[in-house]
């Protein structure tokens, strides 16, 4: 019996056919998350220590930002800023 034999003879012995699994659902399961909740956290001031120019990643976020000398203080996002102050370069500024 060849393969293409066997699998008639299998397909006629199941009791149950095949099925395709049902369509997603076209009303989301889900309510819409308020703009007002999903926002992104507020960013944090921090203040660059050193005297040098410098561009440093935010780690979080893939963001460059830039200190130096004559603009110490910058906006970082606040996924950023933690991993930042932890190198000793840089304070919160308020």
């Amino acid at each position: 019996m060849c393969c293409g034999a066997s699998r008639d003879a299998w397909r006629a012995a199941d009791p149950m056919p095949y099925l395709p699994p049902p369509a997603a659902p076209a009303v989301p399961l889900a309510a819409p998350v308020p703009a007002s909740a999903s926002a992104a956290p507020a960013p944090v001031r921090l203040r660059f220590l050193e005297r040098a120019r410098v561009r440093v990643r935010g780690p979080a976020t893939g963001v460059d930002y830039e200190f130096s000398s004559s603009e110490p203080v910058r906006a970082v996002h606040a996924g950023d800023a933690e991993a930042l102050l932890r190198t000793g370069h840089f304070s919160r500024a308020f």
